[in-house]
């Protein structure tokens, strides 16, 4: 049935619409300070062999920076400084994703698991940009390049001379 244009699930008896609850998802965007991210290939379908921040879904009632840090655990075996919302992005329908960044821990090595492999760092110039996968990864990159570029501007500038 359609309802305000739109296809609707809605019982046909007492009219009740069944809305579809969207997925919520999370992602680390992990980093170094010289322009360097860190990128897991996946090795699951769907997207086998493609590059993405690591990552999962929510667990119902569980609090998003949880998420993360229990995702980055389990996937890489890492833990993370402190995480930054960068935004939420719709990954695909149904899907929504919410990006933390968070810089790197140096001198810890990440070790990959069944669904991903260990972390590989990209200079900017030599992120993968046709191998991402979920439109997340590409937006959140894309954004934190943006964000950190106008924060270096910010640092250099030299206020106006009085």
């Amino acid at each position: 049935m359609r309802l305000d244009h739109k296809p609707r699930l809605v019982c046909q008896q007492c009219g009740r619409v069944h809305y579809l609850d969207p997925r919520l998802a999370v992602a680390i965007l992990l980093y170094e300070p010289k322009h360097v991210v860190y990128l897991a290939k996946r090795l699951v379908e769907p997207g086998w062999g493609q590059w993405i921040m690591p990552g999962g879904y929510v667990e119902p009632g569980e609090d998003l920076r949880d998420a993360c840090l229990r995702e980055l655990k389990e996937e890489l075996h890492l833990s993370a400084g402190p995480l930054r919302l960068m935004g939420i992005y719709l990954d695909r329908p149904n899907t929504f994703t919410a990006v933390f960044s968070s810089p790197l821990i140096r001198g810890v090595k990440s070790s990959g698991s069944p669904e991903l492999s260990a972390l590989h760092p990209f200079a900017w110039p030599d992120i993968p940009w046709n191998h991402l996968y979920f439109q997340s990864t590409h937006l959140a990159i894309r954004d934190f390049m943006a964000e950190t570029l106008w924060q270096e501007q910010l640092e250099n500038a030299k206020p106006p001379a009085l």
